[in-house]
């Protein structure tokens, strides 16, 4: 499959009907806006280089684009390039959401704190404070 139609599908798979047909799609921000102009100027076009400059903004894209300029230059292989980058992005979703599960589980300890807190400074702390000060003899 050539490089625009292969944009174009998987922006349908993404978000059906996103890339075409529907006019308020089109001008909001993220990766399928930039995959449908890149896809639209090859389809007109453009040389490679020209198309791929706007997936170089896109910190997840940029990767891919500068393999598509490879390949387009060289005759390399484009699906490779997609499958490593679709892996990195996986392994970076993964460790964020392990990351996410480790914030939330401090969350969740936090109001546990504030309510065994006040409890263990009456209950335990206070009888041994009151204990000792009638030790001491000083009143």
């Amino acid at each position: 499959m050539a490089v625009a139609p292969a944009l174009r599908a998987v922006g349908d798979v993404l978000e059906p009907g996103s890339m075409r047909g529907r006019s308020g799609d089109r001008d909001r921000a993220g990766p399928l806006s930039v995959l449908d102009a890149v896809a639209a100027m090859l389809s007109l076009g453009a040389d490679p280089g020209t198309a791929w400059r706007l997936a170089d903004l896109d910190e997840d894209l940029a990767p891919l684009a500068a393999a598509a300029r490879r390949s387009a230059a060289g005759g390399g292989r484009l699906a490779e390039a997609v499958r490593e980058q679709a892996a990195q992005l996986r392994q970076e979703n993964a460790a964020a959401s392990v990351r996410a599960a480790g914030r939330a589980g401090v969350l969740m300890t936090a109001p546990l704190g504030v309510c065994f807190l006040p409890a263990f400074l009456c209950w335990g702390l206070a009888p041994v404070v009151v204990g000792l000060l009638g030790q001491l003899d000083i009143f």
